[in-house]
């Protein structure tokens, strides 16, 4: 995923090279900057936490980031404060980080046994939205295939930008506990908070969990990691048809209660896996969910 800036495609992203600053008040502006800046040279001094640092100040929409293990550099465009937040949680901050949990290493230990098998990871990344985590996946595990999923239009022509991988597979649709129709909803929180609902005249594609297993072209996959971030919708996907769990060593989920104040939303998720032999770790806002007896390869 990560490659010489020389390479990527500048002229696809409308306004690659324009500033984010007019769009927010100075003193913000001001702040993100001098937090970028003490962040970027805590890293270089100390080494950081994580494996990524990014070269352009904050308030410019093209984003480069550089891969402190390879020396390697990737192209990433954001258009506004939501997006630029996204980049800073997936790369800066490695919100995905399986390095720093007691059992990331068997996870990197299950990838390798796939690949030495014959076969090919699968990734399930489910609320995509500017693809900056498959992206992160994509410069983690190269040789799996990743197929994510988003609802919103824009968010989806961005991800394609951000990442070109032949290994992704992007899909226009959101992500449900069966196949049915549906609609986005923008509760107008940024682009990284667009919703779905199941509308039988809706125009949008629910799909399943297990239909994208089911995906002729991924019957030499193998489950990895599945990323599930879809702003609530986790309430109807854990509502039923749920036994895909079990098939992914690791399930990373983020919980709307924050979000949903009073509606327990968390409540089918929290059932499906109780009876599960998994455990559950929380790090930063995510669940980390890993298989305590994974399938046998």
């Amino acid at each position: 995923m990560f490659a010489d800036i020389e390479r990527q495609d500048r002229s696809t992203c409308t306004g690659a090279a324009s500033i984010l600053l007019a769009r927010h008040s100075l003193k913000r502006s001001a702040g993100r900057f001098v937090h970028w800046a003490l962040r970027t040279t805590r890293t270089c001094v100390t080494g950081g936490r994580t494996d990524y640092i990014a070269l352009s100040p904050p308030f410019l929409t093209r984003q480069v980031v550089l891969d402190r293990r390879t020396g390697r550099k990737a192209t990433f465009h954001v258009r506004d404060e939501s997006d630029y937040c996204t980049l800073e949680n997936t790369f800066l901050e490695e919100d995905y980080r399986l390095a720093r949990l007691a059992r990331g290493a068997e996870i990197a230990e299950r990838y390798d046994r796939i690949v030495k098998s014959g076969r090919t990871p699968l990734i399930v990344d489910c609320g995509a939205n500017i693809g900056l985590t498959a992206a992160y996946f994509s410069d983690k595990f190269p040789l799996a295939r990743i197929v994510a999923i988003e609802p919103n239009d824009a968010n989806l022509a961005l991800a394609r930008i951000n990442c070109r991988s032949a290994r992704v597979e992007f899909r226009h649709a959101g992500i449900a506990s069966e196949c049915k129709r549906g609609r986005m909803v923008d509760p107008g929180l940024g682009n990284d908070a667009f919703r779905v609902a199941p509308d039988p005249t809706g125009g949008l594609d629910l799909i399943s969990v297990d239909s994208i297993l089911q995906q002729p072209d991924l019957a030499d996959c193998e489950p990895l990691i599945i990323k599930v971030d879809i702003e609530g919708f986790e309430d109807e996907l854990y509502s039923k048809n749920f036994g895909w769990i079990e098939r992914f060593p690791l399930l990373i989920m983020e919980l709307h209660d924050w979000l949903l104040p009073g509606r327990a939303n968390s409540r089918n998720f929290l059932k499906a896996i109780a009876g599960l032999d998994r455990d559950f770790v929380f790090v930063a806002g995510n669940v980390f969910s890993f298989a305590n007896r994974l399938p046998v390869s």
